[in-house]
């Protein structure tokens, strides 16, 4: 793929989003949730990165 190929590997990772980008993800679920789980956390970032777009949980 060539998405894959223009990311800048380092030791073997493949950057998928930017300091700013994983902050404003743990922010949104922050402002869903008092305490998130590594796993809402989890499913927030596979979300944005598939949808380019914030996961709404349902509460």
């Amino acid at each position: 793929m060539i998405f894959y190929q223009n990311k800048r590997k380092k030791n073997g990772w493949i950057e998928t989003l930017d300091g700013a980008g994983i902050e404003d993800v743990i922010d949104n679920v922050n402002n869903q949730f008092e305490n998130p789980s590594l796993d809402q956390l989890f499913q927030a970032f596979l979300y944005y990165f598939e949808n380019d777009a914030f996961l709404v949980f349902k509460k």
